[in-house]
């Protein structure tokens, strides 16, 4: 697994402002492709991964960011969750290609209901926002339920919803936004089969809006992080395998509304 040196060096000095400034910080922890099967395995690994997180005190939150279930199917879901269900933080979910097929498996609908009776969580659709400090997370639905593949599609409705709503948070100038979802509008390369189809509509809104900090992602099973047009993007390995990892995420504001954000991927399955 590929790990910067920079981001860890950039970690350590992080834990040193906390303590010596008035600066606000925030944790989350990003999971991606657990790819839960129900079998022996997938079950002690995830309990791993529980019980990782549940050691850290510093942990504000939890974002599965897609393929949290290795086929579209109730059970499945519904063991997922009461797993999850015993980290002692919030969390979030988005989905991904593996979690919803309309067609011989759990239509988005029935995903929402099962999540709703199983969970703390309340959601109407996938997309989704809530708040911390002074930050919004979006959660963004990519996923295509009736034509199932492995590459994404973000719907017209879905990008003016996002619009809808960075117009609404631009006019706090103290807030800004990060965003979770499991398919990246950045390329693995040209001719992946895993790409993103027409990524257009949603970097046109990008550009048109100033306050998006970062991009959370997952899908591409590798790591990436890089910059594009003033928005960091972050594409994060999958949880599950013998080289299972999730992203601790740092985000740090000082008194003057500037942000830093850092981030590595943890290996937990050891």
């Amino acid at each position: 697994m590929k790990i910067y040196l920079r981001n860890f060096i950039l970690i350590i000095a992080l834990f040193i402002s906390i303590n010596t400034s008035f600066a606000k910080d925030i944790k989350i922890i990003q999971v991606s492709g657990v790819e839960f099967s129900g079998n022996n395995n997938s079950i002690e690994q995830l309990n791993k991964l529980i019980k990782s997180v549940n050691n850290d005190s510093k942990v504000d939150f939890v974002v599965f960011t897609g393929d949290n279930i290795k086929q579209s199917n109730s059970e499945l879901l519904k063991a997922f969750l009461k797993s999850v269900n015993k980290l002692k933080v919030p969390y979030y979910i988005e989905i991904g290609d593996k979690d919803c097929f309309k067609a011989g498996g759990l239509s988005k609908e029935e995903y929402i209901k099962i999540v709703n009776k199983n969970s703390k969580l309340h959601l109407k659709s996938f997309n989704y926002t809530t708040k911390k400090e002074n930050i919004v997370f979006i959660f963004l639905d990519g996923a295509k339920e009736f034509m199932p593949s492995a590459n994404g599609y973000f719907k017209n409705d879905t990008i003016a919803w996002l619009d809808k709503k960075l117009n609404k948070i631009e006019k706090n100038k103290k807030q800004k936004v990060i965003i979770f979802q499991h398919f990246p509008i950045i390329e693995l390369n040209k001719t992946s089969m895993l790409n993103t189809y027409n990524t257009d509509s949603y970097k046109k809104i990008l550009s048109e809006h100033k306050n998006v900090l970062a991009i959370f992602s997952g899908h591409f099973k590798t790591s990436v992080e890089t910059q594009k047009d003033g928005i960091l993007h972050y594409i994060t390995s999958d949880a599950s395998g013998a080289n299972a990892v999730y992203r601790e995420i740092y985000i740090i504001e000082d008194k003057k509304n500037n942000y830093e954000i850092y981030s590595i991927e943890v290996p937990y399955n050891k």
